[in-house]
């Protein structure tokens, strides 16, 4: 997994969204329809928290936001997506 990571372009704007999307399947083990409707809502930055809605699950499964996919997401946010009220 770690060459497919170097393989990564920090400049390439694709490469930003991919590491970041890249990092919620690997480390997370979450499903490609889990990120896909992962929203704003579900990080919680105060507390360093990613809430999770599991197919299975009645409540969010809560998971500690570790500093490197914080990073990578607040690339994405703010170097690639585009702009929008959501």
């Amino acid at each position: 997994m770690s060459r497919v990571f170097a393989g990564l372009n920090s400049t390439d704007l694709k490469d930003v969204r991919d590491r970041a999307i890249l990092m919620l399947l690997s480390i997370y083990g979450m499903r490609a329809n889990e990120v896909a409707k992962l929203r704003l809502d579900d990080i919680d930055w105060e507390r360093d928290q990613l809430r999770v809605h599991r197919a299975e699950r009645r409540e969010p499964q809560v998971y500690p936001l570790l500093p490197s996919l914080g990073e990578a997401m607040v690339d994405y946010l703010r170097g690639v997506r585009p702009v929008s009220s959501d």
